[in-house]
């Protein structure tokens, strides 16, 4: 046994730990394909209009509110106070950002099928 193959019975190699890190996704996408395989071309790019872009802009709705609240409120604020509510409506914006992007996570299994079948569907015609 050579020193590399040492190293690696300890540690372990890269492509081992990648695979350990992608194979959760790996399984999550072949959930999510006997669903979006039975779709046709129309019903894939309705599913895309309504549930999936009506989710990502859903999911921080709350949030948003709140943002057009405290923007509105600046305009009749006084000046020591439009600092604090700015502040305020930065954190918001970027608890918004963080809100979209666990959002689009969770779609992305669905979304990888839903381009592939999208694809399959134009290659079939």
């Amino acid at each position: 046994m050579g020193f590399n193959e040492f190293l690696s019975s300890i540690f372990g190699n890269k492509a081992t730990r990648d695979m350990k890190e992608i194979k959760p996704w790996v399984d999550k996408v072949k959930a999510a394909y006997p669903e979006i395989a039975a779709l046709d071309n129309d019903a894939l790019r309705a599913k895309t209009e309504t549930e999936k872009k009506a989710y990502i802009r859903n999911s921080a709705a709350e949030q948003r509110s709140k943002v057009e609240e405290l923007k509105a409120s600046v305009e009749n604020t006084e000046l020591r106070r439009t600092r604090r509510t700015l502040c305020s409506n930065d954190k918001l914006e970027k608890e918004i950002l963080d809100i979209y992007e666990k959002a689009l996570t969770r779609m992305l299994p669905a979304s990888f099928f839903h381009r592939k079948g999208n694809r399959q569907a134009f290659f079939r015609k």
